[in-house]
């Protein structure tokens, strides 16, 4: 891949996490802005994307498919507002919480989404290409349509409260 194509995937990927970060804290509860993390595109072996949590770094795969980028900016910008809101949440990796990490970044990802465009099949295949095989995306474009509203309350209560209910 050409040095200017990662050079213009990586301008991407930090104005998209920046806008996403704009508009989304309040969402999740944050009152005040959180201000922004270093967002880097760069090779990963075993994932297409990452947030390390003790860096608060962003790491994304590069891809030939600039939404894919944006989208993948927005899923792991998610949990930076979600960890920002709760950090005890962070290092909690048993099976439920994973799921339900994943939903809440998908379902920011898509309320974003949402305020760009609509959210159909068609504007979502060019920023999600695999969302018809993914049933996490398809349970986070489910509760877009119908439960926006849970951002908050997924991201500040945590799982295992959530779960309780």
């Amino acid at each position: 891949m050409e040095q200017s194509n990662l050079l213009e995937m990586q301008r991407l990927a930090e104005t998209e996490h920046q806008k996403f970060v704009d508009f989304m804290h309040p969402l999740y509860g944050l009152e005040s802005h959180p201000g922004y993390c270093p967002v880097k595109i760069k090779h990963m072996l075993l994932a297409d994307s990452c947030l390390n949590g003790g860096d608060y770094e962003i790491y994304i795969n590069p891809s030939e498919n600039l939404g894919e980028i944006s989208y993948t900016t927005w899923h792991e910008s998610s949990h930076y507002l979600h960890y920002s809101i709760n950090p005890s949440e962070l290092n909690n990796q048993n099976g439920n919480n994973i799921i339900l990490k994943e939903t809440l970044a998908d379902l920011g990802a898509l309320v974003y989404l949402e305020n760009l465009e609509n959210l159909d099949a068609q504007t979502i295949k060019r920023f999600y290409p695999e969302f018809c095989k993914d049933n996490l995306f398809n349970v986070a474009l489910n509760l877009a349509k119908k439960r926006k509203d849970l951002i908050k309350k997924l991201a500040r209560q945590g799982y295992r409260q959530l779960l309780k209910e």
